[in-house]
């Protein structure tokens, strides 16, 4: 009987401390379930309003993406035109490293 008695009691400090430790636990993910609710319904609430913008034609958007679309139409012609100039001078340098080596050779 007091060997049950024992192992009883080593059950229930067991249980109580398992207990301890989940309750903090349990406590925050209740309330993160709580805030997750808040934040969907903000985003959903964000969302509806951001689509009723894009079904009223707002000006602001459309000259948002239009001015990005034309930087970048432009940025890679800048970019590709600054890429050639810089092939061709490196072009120009190699052709004349070589010049001068096969100039050492022949002399």
């Amino acid at each position: 009987m007091n060997i049950r008695n024992r192992e009883f009691k080593q059950a229930v400090m067991a249980l109580a401390l398992l207990l301890c430790f989940l309750a903090p636990i349990l406590a925050s993910s209740s309330a993160l379930a709580a805030k997750t609710d808040s934040d969907q319904y903000q985003r959903a609430v964000s969302s509806l309003q951001a689509q009723s913008e894009l079904e009223r034609g707002d000006p602001g958007f459309w000259s948002y993406a239009l001015s990005t679309l034309l930087i970048r139409f432009i940025g890679i012609f800048i970019v590709l035109g600054i890429l050639q100039i810089v092939m061709q001078v490196s072009g120009r340098i190699f052709m004349a490293i070589e010049r001068r080596k096969k100039e050492a050779k022949t002399a």
